[in-house]
Order: C-alpha cells, then structure tokens, then sequence
C-alpha cells in the first residue's frame, strides 16, 4: 500500500517545519524542484511551467513505482481539484495497488482554507494541522 500525504501550506518555510516533524520515504515538494532547477541552470534562470512540472511527474512515478516507498510526502502548490485530480490521475496509471491519498492542511491565522466538498471525494482523509 502506498501512502500519499499530500500537504498545502502558505509557504515552503511552513512545510519545511511540518516535514522535519513527520515520518515519510519520499519528499516531492515544489519548491525545493525548483530550487535544485534554478541551481544546475547556468544563468541561474528560473525553469518554464513545462520543465518543473515535467520533473514533478517524473518524481511521481518513480516514488509510487519504487517498492521500497511506501509513505510519500507531497508539497501542494496550489490547493485546486483540478491538480490533485491530476496528480491521483498519474499515480493510478503508473501504481495499481492499494493507495492511500490525505489532505493535510497546515493552519495559519492568514491561510483560511474551507475543504469544498469536491475533495472528500479525492482524499481518504483531510486534516488540519498547526505548527
């Protein structure tokens, strides 16, 4: 069974601070895509749409066809149904065992985010989480 925490915050700090705190196989996060992006580029350009979202879909498949990954943490961008459609989309054509996918929000006093009833269809379980 694959477990797929996937975790939107107002920031990359705030998720950094959660991740340090919690047990996973494998981080996908965003953010540090890219960091690491912008850092191997000579000019030190930031990367089109296109190539992170090409080296996310690339980390996804390899986590969930990894055998020894089990547990993946997963840094949402944006917290919208169309992407974390896609994302359960991808995973389901690449894994077709037992998975797992929860929605953990970290609360904020300037992030307020109320759960549309459109995601409990695509998550196990949704949580809310203070720092």
């Amino acid at each position: 069974m694959k477990i797929i925490n996937c975790v939107y915050s107002r920031n990359k700090l705030d998720f950094k601070k959660f991740s340090k705190n919690t047990s996973y196989d494998d981080v996908i996060s965003y953010h540090d895509i890219i960091t690491k992006l912008i850092k191997n580029d000579n000019k030190s350009d930031k990367p089109s749409p296109f190539v992170v979202n090409s080296y996310i879909r690339k980390k996804i498949v390899k986590a969930v066809t990894d055998e020894n990954i089990s547990t993946i943490l997963y840094a949402l961008k944006n917290l919208d149904i169309e992407t974390v459609q896609h994302i359960r989309s991808l995973i389901q054509e690449n894994y077709s065992g037992k998975l797992q996918m929860n929605l953990i929000v970290i609360k904020h006093k300037k992030n307020t985010f109320v759960v549309d009833e459109s995601f409990n269809v695509e998550f196990n379980k949704i949580s809310f989480k203070d720092l």
